[in-house]
């Protein structure tokens, strides 16, 4: 049998980012993943920079993340999220920006890994914290990066 556990709070609606900035102090540094476009054009970006600044998070912004993500790209973001100390991720866009904040936070903190070990689910650390901001008619979630199986 298996069990999966992942707790996420999904806050919907106008403002969101800044009436649940709370939300955003998961750390003193963030590796800040978006597309080209969304983010900027949306203005969650700005919204979210707003925040980051509020609390004096120093973040670090890889804007290279496209549609249908290759693991390769993940990796990328990963690594540069290593080298700048992320303490959490955030992804700023639609289901591939958040997709691609997920795999960045396993090799953000396992920056090691290498594709056939990503895929094997083994990892030395847990992911980093996520925090996600979507830009599409979807959600916007929090959560603390550890997910158990039994």
């Amino acid at each position: 049998m298996l069990s999966y556990s992942l707790p996420v709070h999904i806050f919907a609606g106008e403002n969101a980012v800044s009436a649940h900035k709370e939300c955003f102090r998961l750390g003193r540094s963030c590796l800040l993943l978006t597309g080209k476009n969304a983010a900027v054009k949306s203005g969650a970006l700005a919204d979210v920079l707003a925040v980051l600044r509020e609390f004096q998070i120093d973040y670090h912004l890889f804007d290279g993340i496209t549609a249908n993500p290759l693991l390769s790209d993940c990796m990328a973001a990963g690594r540069e999220g290593a080298a700048a100390n992320a303490e959490f991720v955030i992804g700023i866009g639609g289901g591939s920006v958040m997709d691609a904040a997920k795999a960045a936070a396993v090799l953000a903190a396992n920056p090691e890994l290498d594709e056939s070990a990503f895929y094997s689910g083994t990892w030395a650390h847990d992911p980093l914290p996520i925090l996600l901001v979507g830009t599409t008619a979807g959600t916007t979630g929090v959560t603390d990066g550890s997910a158990s199986t039994s």
